[in-house]
């Protein structure tokens, strides 16, 4: 195995050992969730990954952070977006 993917698969393995990481199942209401944000007959569908995540956030009360703005769109999301300075 290539040493870079090694140190990759190494780095993600240790991911869920660390004391601040917490894996949550879906929760009750994230259907409902994702349904209210892919309903809307302006919804883009190339953002359904986007949606997802954005309802597993928002039924769990959870803080999306990320770079990518296109979460901006998703109403009830508590969404931080990161920016390179």
């Amino acid at each position: 195995m290539h040493a870079l993917h090694t140190r990759s698969v190494e780095s993600l393995s240790a991911i869920p050992r660390r004391p601040h990481v917490v894996f949550l199942n879906e929760p009750w209401n994230f259907e409902a969730c994702l349904e209210r944000l892919t309903s809307s007959p302006s919804f883009v569908h190339s953002l359904c990954t986007d949606a997802y995540l954005a309802a597993f956030a928002i039924a769990s009360r959870c803080r999306l952070v990320s770079f990518d703005a296109d979460f901006q769109t998703f109403d009830g999301l508590n969404f931080l977006h990161l920016t390179l300075a």
